[in-house]
């Protein structure tokens, strides 16, 4: 009898034996063991699929293994890939040993240690293995700390990097911030070097101070070895000064020599000025004797008087034992009393003879073309008019011992062979206006010394033998003020107590003068130009407080220009410039201090130097415009309590690392112009409300933050063109624009997809042309056409 193809499947399904009924798929039938699939329906064999919720096909278990996606723990199976654990035994899923919340094998706690992966801070271990961080003490794994020997956590290297301490030299990195040296290059710390541009090693600045080359003033100190000075105090070098008690400066001894006053016995010397002996021998300052041919000691003269024996007729004395006649009257030996001129006297070289016994000229004395070599007046102290010492080309001494005053003018010039001017009592010119003291075009004169002299307008200029200018008591200028010019061996000027100079203060095209240090100018009142002094390091004027504008028509000005080797400007009193200041071509440059300035009255330029920082952290006040530009190395300008610059305007350009510019108070200013900062990161100015001039930011390429959140008002134009930004342009108070808009070629225009890319809410406005491109940028207000920068009809 022929069997039923139906009942034949079913028959062999029993013996497990199925190949030869696979072809059933899509035949009739009227139950699911009709079928190969063991699905029937509505009569028809289906195809088997992984959720029929039968077990068929390549499955292992229902709707899973085979084909289908892996079983789960407890189902059937034939490989490991039929189960999502990956294991399969006997035929069956079972869990992984490492995820089965059972500690078994080679488990050090449950599911970690052993084969497994390695267990957390807490879990029980055998080994460092066992633990994430590489720590088992005492069966136990330990959370990661800085010194456990294991590189673990978050460090970089074994104990160092991340949150531990830097890596030291050739450690692992990944930041700078992971290294000591602060520099990591290729993975790998660097070994630090002086000329890395970063603070490490031994250094107490940027490669300067510890085993690199000395910092210079305004610079970081830990020793006094740090800096170029010797001086250090309160972790900054400090300008070198004459009560430090460190040989720095100028100084050939500590605090004595160049421009610090004499030394003392035994102390070190290059020229007999240098010593209060007045005596230098093998570069060592000896003591005073009655035959050094010099003035010192005791003595009231040149080796008499004093200590030493008496002096001559004409010779100075302060007492009559001090005297060969016994007699001293009016500070000079006498033995007879002297007469008087009534009126100007002419020397020729036949009435020189007539000065010997003359008190008093009551004219002017005037001494010139002649063929002299000595001028002597032992009696003559005073002159009722000017003296004029002029065109001697023989002329080798002037000595007026107790001259003290002239009613006008004193002017030694051009006397080719002078080399020794004693005018030891000389206190004063009396004139008020023009140049009352006057040397100039002296060839061989090495030492001007006026040990005496209180008050006079001084001019010394092309004296090309001069080295030292000594005026211990000099207090105050008249209306001429101080100028000292083109005396290009010039290495010192002492005035020590200077206190105030009038209307001019000018020291300029000194090539050999390296200092410049007055002590006690506390006013300068007219025009300060300190120009093209080649070889000047320093200028400190350590209590000048106010530099103020002497009423006159001409522009006035603070110039420290094109001094090629200055490298500090120390004012740290001064509070008030009322010219304008000028800091320019001075390439050198590294520190300013000027910690205590409020008030700028005319403006300041500041350019073409090697500043890092510029700091006027006390400035509130600017009357002018300030320029800062073409500072190669500059990286900061600090002037945080800067608020009124009504009638002042801001330039900053072409300062290639300059990363900020912040005036965070600043709230009125006529004009800004911010521009060519290749570096430029950050405008910030949250606080300025009013513009009543421009406002000009251009070529500028790194511009990552613009805070102007409070500006309302631009009364002249808008230029915003040819920066780099890496955010959009919001203003968000802007409300009116007084003539021209001008934006456009701006980098992230074009290249960035925010929305919108221009943002000033309230701006209704704009009194002169708009030009913003491209106009398919999407800008926000209400002056913009919908999703544009077009103008809005």
């Amino acid at each position: 009898m022929k069997m039923n193809g139906a009942l034949l499947c079913v028959f062999f399904s029993l013996f497990t034996v199925i190949s030869g009924c696979a072809s059933n798929d899509g035949k009739e039938c009227s139950a699911n063991t009709d079928c190969t699939s063991m699905l029937c329906t509505n009569n028809v064999c289906q195809v088997p699929t992984c959720r029929d919720r039968v077990l068929n096909g390549t499955e292992t278990s229902s709707d899973c293994g085979g084909t289908c996606a892996p079983c789960g723990n407890g189902k059937a199976c034939d490989t490991d890939n039929d189960c999502t654990s990956k294991l399969c035994t006997n035929h069956l899923c079972l869990q992984q040993p490492c995820s089965n919340h059972v500690m078994d094998g080679t488990e050090t706690d449950t599911d970690c240690g052993g084969t497994c992966s390695a267990c957390w801070s807490g879990k029980r271990c055998l080994h460092g293995s066992d633990c994430v961080s590489k720590v088992c003490t005492n069966t136990v794994c330990q959370e990661p700390t800085c010194n456990d020997l294991v590189q673990n956590g978050n460090e970089i290297d074994i104990d160092c990097g991340g949150t531990c301490h830097a890596c030291n030299d050739l450690q692992h990195c990944t930041y700078a911030n992971d290294c000591t040296s602060k520099i990591c290059t290729n993975n790998t710390c660097s070994i630090p070097t002086c000329s890395d541009k970063t603070q490490n090693g031994t250094e107490s600045s940027i490669d300067c101070g510890g085993t690199c080359t000395a910092c210079a003033v305004g610079l970081s100190c830990a020793t006094g070895s740090d800096c170029i000075t010797h001086s250090c105090s309160g972790a900054v070098c400090q300008a070198a000064t004459c009560n430090d008690n460190i040989l720095n400066g100028s100084e050939l001894d500590t605090d004595c020599g160049g421009i610090c006053g004499t030394c003392k016995d035994t102390q070190h010397c290059n020229v007999s000025a240098d010593c209060s002996s007045k005596v230098c021998t093998q570069n060592v300052c000896q003591a005073p004797t009655c035959t050094d041919n010099v003035k010192n000691g005791t003595e009231t003269d040149v080796n008499c008087g004093g200590s030493c024996g008496s002096c001559s007729k004409g010779l100075a004395c302060n007492v009559n034992n001090d005297c060969f006649t016994k007699l001293c009257a009016d500070n000079i030996c006498e033995l007879t009393t002297c007469g008087k001129i009534n009126g100007s006297f002419s020397v020729t070289d036949t009435n020189v003879n007539q000065l010997s016994n003359i008190c008093t000229i009551k004219g002017d004395l005037t001494i010139s073309n002649t063929t002299l070599k000595i001028i002597s007046s032992p009696h003559l102290k005073t002159v009722n008019g000017a003296i004029y010492i002029a065109n001697n080309t023989a002329l080798d001494t002037i000595n007026f011992p107790v001259l003290n005053s002239s009613d006008k003018s004193l002017t030694i010039y051009k006397n080719d062979s002078l080399k020794n001017l004693s005018m030891p009592k000389f206190a004063m010119t009396a004139t008020s206006n023009g140049e009352s003291f006057y040397v100039s075009k002296n060839a061989l004169l090495e030492d001007l010394s006026l040990p005496s002299l209180t008050t006079s307008g001084l001019s010394i200029d092309n004296n090309a033998a001069i080295k030292n200018i000594f005026l211990p008591k000099l207090t105050s200028t008249s209306n001429w003020g101080l100028s000292i010019y083109e005396n290009s061996s010039l290495k010192n000027i002492s005035i020590p107590l200077l206190a105030r100079v009038n209307r001019v203060f000018r020291v300029e095209d000194n090539v050999s003068l390296e200092n410049i240090y007055l002590p006690g100018i506390e006013v300068l009142n007219g025009n300060i130009f300190i120009e093209g002094n080649t070889s000047l390091q320093t200028v400190s004027l350590p209590k000048l407080n106010a530099i103020t504008n002497d009423n006159t028509a001409q522009a006035q000005f603070l110039q420290i220009v094109k001094n090629e080797a200055l490298q500090n400007i120390n004012l740290p009193a001064l509070n008030r410039i009322e010219p304008h200041l000028d800091i320019f071509r001075n390439d050198k440059l590294t520190s300013i201090i000027f910690p205590k300035l409020n008030s700028m009255g005319t403006g300041a330029r500041i350019s073409y130097t090697n500043l890092k920082s510029i700091s006027f952290p006390e400035l509130s006040e600017i009357r002018g415009l300030l320029w800062i530009e073409e500072n190669a190395m500059l990286e900061n300008i600090d002037t945080p309590k800067l608020i009124d610059m009504t009638s002042g305007s801001i330039e900053v350009s072409n300062n290639k690392l300059l990363k900020s510019v912040s005036l965070p108070l600043l709230g009125k200013i006529s004009s800004i112009e911010i521009s060519y900062g290749q570096a430029l990161e950050t405008i910030s100015i949250p606080q300025l409300v009013n513009i009543t001039g421009q406002l000009v930011i251009r070529y500028n390429r790194k511009i990552r933050y613009l805070d102007l959140s409070h500006l309302q008002n631009i009364e002249w134009d808008f230029e915003f063109y040819s920066n780099y930004m890496s955010n959009a342009l919001t203003l968000p108070e802007l409300k009116s624009i007084g003539r021209n808009i001008n934006i456009e070629n701006n980098y992230w225009f074009e290249y960035t997809p925010w929305s919108p890319e221009i943002s000033m809410p309230y701006l209704t406005t704009i009194g002169g042309e708009f030009h913003i491109a491209p106009t398919s940028i999407k800008c926000a207000g209400p002056y913009f056409a919908p999703n544009s920068c077009a103008k809005a009809n």
